[in-house]
C-alpha cells in the first residue's frame, strides 16, 4: 500500500488494487481441473471501523459495490428555531457492519474511502457472530426507545416475550428502569433497549 498526504494534513492509506494475473488461455484446461477448486468461503460480518462523521457515506459507497451493508440507527428529535425534526444516528458512531467473503471483497471494505480499519485489525479481520448482528437488528426492528450506550458487564438473560423475543444481553437498571443491553464484543460497545421485568429470565448458564 503506498502512503498519500491527506489534504487536511493527516497521513491516510491508500490501497492499490493487486496487480491481475490473467486468466489461464491454455485449450488444454479441463472442466476436472476446474471442480478441484476449493469452494468458495461463506459469506460473514466485518465491522469497519470510519473516519468521524462517515457513516453514511462509507454505507452507501459499499452498497453501490453490491456489498450487504447493516447500519443499525436511532431516532433523534432535534428541536431548532423554527422548527422540531428527527434525525437518524448511529447506533454505534464511527463503526458499521458489512457482509464480505474473503480475497477481493476484504480488499474492497477496507480501501473504501472514510475507512480507517477493519477489526480488530485490517491484516486480521475476525467474523462477527450471527447472532450478535441478528440481536442488533431485532433492537432496530422492534421501534423500542433504544440509544447508545458504553459497554456494560451483567447477568445475561433471554427477552422471553414481545418484540425482541429470543434476544440475549445483559441486564441493566437505571433510575428502576429496567434495560437490556445487546452487545457487539468486538466493537466493545452496545445497546440500550428498555423492557418490562417479566418479559426476560435468566439466561441459561
Amino acid at each position: 500500500m503506498l502512503q498519500r498526504s491527506h489534504p487536511h494534513g493527516t497521513n491516510a492509506t491508500e490501497c492499490v488494487p493487486p496487480a491481475s494475473h490473467g486468466e489461464p488461455t491454455s485449450a488444454g484446461a479441463s472442466d476436472s481441473a476446474q471442480s478441484r477448486e476449493p469452494a468458495p468461503h461463506p459469506k460473514r460480518w466485518f465491522a469497519l471501523r470510519l473516519r468521524s462523521n462517515c457513516e453514511f457515506k462509507v454505507r452507501d459507497a459499499l452498497a453501490r459495490l453490491g456489498y450487504a451493508v447493516f447500519l443499525p440507527t436511532w431516532s433523534e428529535t432535534v428541536k431548532w428555531t423554527d422548527r422540531t425534526v428527527i434525525t437518524a444516528r448511529p447506533l454505534f458512531p464511527g463503526y458499521l457492519f458489512v457482509l464480505l467473503g474473503e480475497g477481493v471483497d476484504i480488499h474492497h471494505a477496507r480501501c473504501t474511502r472514510g475507512v480507517i480499519q477493519m477489526l480488530p485489525n485490517s491484516f486480521n479481520p475476525e467474523p462477527i457472530a450471527d447472532a450478535e448482528i441478528e440481536n442488533v437488528r431485532l433492537v432496530v426492528a422492534s421501534k423500542l426507545h433504544a440509544t447508545a450506550c458504553p459497554f456494560v458487564l451483567g447477568e445475561r438473560v433471554t427477552v422471553e416475550s414481545g418484540a425482541l423475543a429470543g434476544v440475549s444481553g445483559v441486564i441493566v437498571r437505571t433510575r428502576g428502569t429496567l434495560r437490556v443491553v445487546v452487545s457487539i464484543e468486538i466493537l466493545q460497545r452496545s445497546v440500550s433497549v428498555e423492557l418490562d421485568a417479566d418479559t426476560v429470565v435468566k439466561a441459561a448458564a
